[in-house]
């Protein structure tokens, strides 16, 4: 059975959220801390750009790595392509 990239995309996307909300629950369960340690470390991973996200136009989605979680990399903004007219 034969599936599109367009296909594939939503569960990979699925896939990588998945496998980074673990890496976030293993460092909340490292500091030995419950749902605000994971509160916690999502606010550190994201301080910057949940002020930043508001003012901007066109942000479609917001990708936080590995890198982001592990070595505090700034998460990556996926903004909205515009029709070519």
């Amino acid at each position: 059975m034969s599936t599109s990239t367009k296909d594939c995309a939503p569960k990979k996307a699925r896939a990588a959220a998945e496998a980074e909300s673990h890496r976030i629950a293993e460092e909340a369960a490292r500091r030995n801390s419950g749902a605000r340690g994971l509160r916690a470390i999502l606010e550190e991973v994201m301080l910057d750009v949940m002020y930043e996200i508001p003012s901007l136009s066109g942000v479609k989605e917001c990708v936080v790595t590995r890198e982001v979680v592990e070595d505090r990399a700034r998460p990556e903004l996926v903004l909205e392509s515009k029709a070519a007219s």
